[in-house]
């Protein structure tokens, strides 16, 4: 039983109580009645603005999650095609793009391609439009995705690319990160 409920069921009974009795109201029976529906309003009100807080707050984690994974996506995605064009590892689209972003770059697709700018960690904020949230593009939101780029090695030899995803963006009250990680192997 809901709190709106439990208190209606209060007023019923003592509304009943009285109008058994016959007896009209009195000034003090009023004024708690009305205390205890201005109690009932309030605390629904309360409950209804908190779950709305939440439902934003949720939203834009929830898009910052997936800014996050489609950064490492699109990582992944210019070492297969390079792969697919006979690139090796270390060369090629995918070999520049690890070189130039180990201390961070910004990606965005652009018809059916990927490109990215080195942006040293200061990375622009991303914009949404109709195809989706991009560099530049669109309405300002308070997204910034920064993808880096470390080298693993073993023996000397390029074995794998290490991809942090992380986007920070504003808040409730003050900025938020969400970072993912993955790994992509040398697939020569």
């Amino acid at each position: 039983m809901n709190m709106f409920t439990y208190y209606k069921n209060i007023l019923s009974n003592f509304l009943r109580t009285l109008h058994e009795s016959k007896a009209g109201f009195s000034l003090v029976e009023s004024l708690v009645a009305i205390s205890i529906v201005t109690l009932s309003i309030t605390s629904a009100t309360t409950i209804v603005q908190s779950s709305l807080q939440n439902a934003s707050v949720v939203k834009a984690r929830s898009t910052a999650v997936a800014l996050a994974n489609e950064g490492i996506e699109y990582a992944r995605n210019l070492r297969d095609n390079g792969y697919l064009a006979g690139e090796t590892f270390e060369e090629g689209s995918f070999g520049d793009f690890v070189s130039m972003c180990t201390s961070g770059c910004s990606l965005d697709v652009l018809d059916q391609s990927t490109s990215y700018r080195v942006c040293n960690g200061d990375c622009p904020a991303l914009g949404l439009s109709d195809s989706g949230y991009r560099i530049g593009v669109g309405n300002p939101t308070t997204f910034v995705r920064t993808i880096t780029t470390n080298i693993n090695q073993i023996e000397g030899e390029n074995v794998e690319v290490s991809i942090m995803s992380e986007v920070v963006y504003r808040g409730s009250n003050r900025a938020e990160t969400i970072a993912l990680e993955s790994y992509l192997l040398n697939t020569n």
